[in-house]
């Protein structure tokens, strides 16, 4: 049976590596994780990712069931919660750590954030596994799976395959981050090639214009020596 789950997680692993392959554009990146952890792993996966100011922003929320899907698009828009809250976003990205847990309901007051309290009883959690995502030694923002409708939990193996997952994810991610950049940069170069060649049409276009008297006056010159 271990040899069987062991050889499952390696064939998720493969398939997950092959799709986030295909793709150097974020959103389609995004989608193409959440459907491998939607609803074969799990019954909700997020991510967030941190922007250049060190701000984590929603990136991705997916859910089994579309309804609830957008109302918690809708909750995580309005909620943010904090570093001392395991198993926030925040928490993880501060702490690198990941957060494993099958919550049951006496488990909902050893949390003290509000807000992730609401949410953990709003959706109706009973297990999850938040994640950092590294990638390159650089930690890039944070990803969950999520269990609710399902009532599955997670195993230690379970946590494992998360963790393994997340690893291609945050390198798919990055990749994505890095062609930004990369064709971002082009185009600033180019951008500041067609100022060069503007500028110096501009200069050749000025250079010309007093030079066109002083020819004159100097021809005018040459006639009047020669006269005199």
């Amino acid at each position: 049976a271990a040899a069987e789950r062991a050889q499952a997680r390696l064939r998720q692993l493969v398939s997950a590596g092959a799709l986030l392959s295909r793709s150097l554009e974020e959103q389609t990146t995004l989608a193409a994780i959440g459907a491998v952890i939607v609803p074969e792993i799990a019954d909700i996966c997020r991510i967030d990712l941190l922007d250049k100011d060190g701000i984590l922003q929603r990136k991705l929320t997916r859910h089994v069931d579309p309804e609830r899907e957008a109302a918690m698009r809708e909750f995580v828009r309005d909620h943010v919660s904090t570093e001392d809250s395991p198993g926030s976003f925040a928490w993880t990205v501060a702490t690198g750590k990941t957060f494993l847990a099958n919550l049951e309901p006496a488990d909902i007051e050893r949390f003290a954030d509000p807000a992730f309290r609401s949410f953990v009883v709003d959706f109706g959690l009973r297990a999850a596994c938040v994640v950092p995502l590294v990638a390159r030694g650089r930690t890039i923002g944070a990803m969950c799976a999520l269990q609710a409708t399902s009532g599955r939990r997670f195993s230690d193996e379970d946590g494992a395959g998360i963790v393994e997952l997340a690893q291609h994810a945050a390198l798919a991610l990055d990749n994505v981050r890095l062609f930004g950049e990369s064709r971002d940069a082009l185009r600033d170069a180019e951008v500041a090639n067609r100022a060069k060649d503007e500028f110096l049409a501009m200069l050749g276009h000025e250079l010309r214009n007093p030079l066109a008297p002083i020819r004159t006056a100097l021809q005018l010159a040459k006639l009047r020596h020669g006269h005199l």
